[in-house]
């Protein structure tokens, strides 16, 4: 995930698409996904995350709305409109939807990213001022609480995190699990939008390795987001994973003939390695280094 503050991507998108908001007077950020019929004339919404500002990086964002971009600007044929609970306009964007690349389907998708006003009670798709579709804002947040890790824990494989969460409004809740190894500097999404409370993984070869890990279970009940986040813990290193792709195991070669040698290396904390990190041996004889070496011929 980019290490880039949300707020200021969020920003640069929308002022790229000439639309006039200041996120800066946002407490929370709004991201709404869903879908429009033309030929129906409807809209329905897939999901939409409230997200605190003390939540708001890209990695989050990266982690809740898919990659894809909606066409949006002064001059469009859907409008999006948060409103309150006197049907008052909080705050509108019009838009317009992304047509689906199957030539079967009549529906088009959006996905925006728009500052939550608190006092929003629906949010709508319009068109020409007929309502096509709404979604609820519920009055309650979801309450979360980490069972494991809560801190304090040296984690080795398996991993197991266990969680609890309730909603004082009976919503249906989804999970998004992610890992820090920075104190929350940086985080790595490890299941998404997931109804479990409880997530093992059989090895942690993925993971880097830290004393100051950290997990943080966010809960989703359509639009409000609750979250709980566990104290530091340990998480084990792990020796660098090493792949050699040629030659593959049972090939023949000519007597004296070339060889050439193709691998590759990745370490949980340092990322791809070549170069002299990577060394080549034969029959314990040190033959090169790097990803790619020739013996022979």
């Amino acid at each position: 995930f980019h290490e880039i503050n949300l707020r200021s991507a969020a920003v640069r998108s929308l002022e790229t698409l000439n639309v006039p908001v200041d996120l800066s007077l946002s407490p929370e950020i709004l991201v709404v996904a869903g879908v429009i019929n033309p030929s129906r004339n409807v809209a329905s919404f897939d999901y939409g995350y409230r997200l605190s500002q003390d939540m708001i990086d890209a990695g989050t964002l990266e982690e809740v709305q898919p990659n894809q971009d909606t066409t949006a600007g002064p001059v469009a044929t859907y409008t999006l409109e948060l409103v309150d609970a006197g049907n008052a306009i909080l705050f509108s964007l019009p838009f317009e939807p992304i047509t689906s690349t199957d030539i079967e389907s009549a529906e088009q998708s959006f996905v925006l990213t728009v500052p939550f006003d608190l006092r929003t009670a629906r949010i709508r798709v319009v068109r020409q001022g007929r309502v096509l579709g709404t979604l609820a804002v519920s009055a309650n947040v979801p309450e979360v609480r980490l069972l494991h890790p809560i801190g304090g824990e040296t984690i080795t494989d398996p991993f197991t995190i266990q969680w609890e969460a309730s909603d004082q409004d009976n919503d249906r809740l989804l999970y998004t699990v992610q890992y820090s190894p920075d104190m929350g500097a940086s985080w790595q999404a490890l299941v998404t939008q997931t109804p479990e409370i409880s997530l093992t993984l059989e090895d942690t070869l993925s993971l880097k390795g830290s004393d100051q890990a950290i997990i943080r279970v966010i809960a989703n009940d359509g639009i409000n987001t609750g979250s709980a986040t566990s104290g530091p813990f340990a998480l084990q290193r792990h020796m660098p994973v090493v792949h050699i792709n040629t030659p593959a195991n049972q090939d023949f070669f000519v007597l004296d003939s070339q060889i050439i040698l193709m691998g590759s290396a990745r370490d949980a904390e340092d990322g791809p390695l070549d170069g002299e990190t990577l060394k080549w041996f034969l029959n314990g004889e040190g033959v090169g280094s790097g990803k790619e070496a020739a013996v022979g011929g």
